[in-house]
């Protein structure tokens, strides 16, 4: 389950996968610079991974106290969203209509 937040040309999202839900990917997509970061992570926050996408080309990256710190600053977004107005893997179905999905 998937759920994105737009703001210009940045997106934020959140994805818990289906066949194992033990594995959640924050990503962030800056449109206008055509650049990725996704972040895998356990239910407990652990940062297990980190893959940085420039120009079409993924790259897994070390871990280093920045990433940690820009992957904790995504967690916190997401878990920042009132409970009431996110559905059960993220931000509301409403939310997703004004984003046109």
């Amino acid at each position: 389950m998937q759920s994105a937040v737009r703001t210009g040309s940045l997106v934020r999202g959140i994805d818990v996968l289906v066949k194992n839900k033990n594995d959640i990917v924050f990503f962030v997509v800056d449109e206008a610079a055509n650049d990725q970061s996704l972040y895998l992570t356990s239910p407990g926050g652990t940062l297990r991974k980190v893959v940085e996408v420039k120009a079409g080309v993924g790259t897994a990256v070390r871990i280093t106290d920045d990433k940690q710190w820009t992957f904790q600053k995504e967690e916190q977004f997401w878990v920042s969203i009132p409970r009431q107005s996110r559905g059960p893997y993220g931000v509301s179905r409403s939310k997703r209509l004004e984003r046109g999905r």
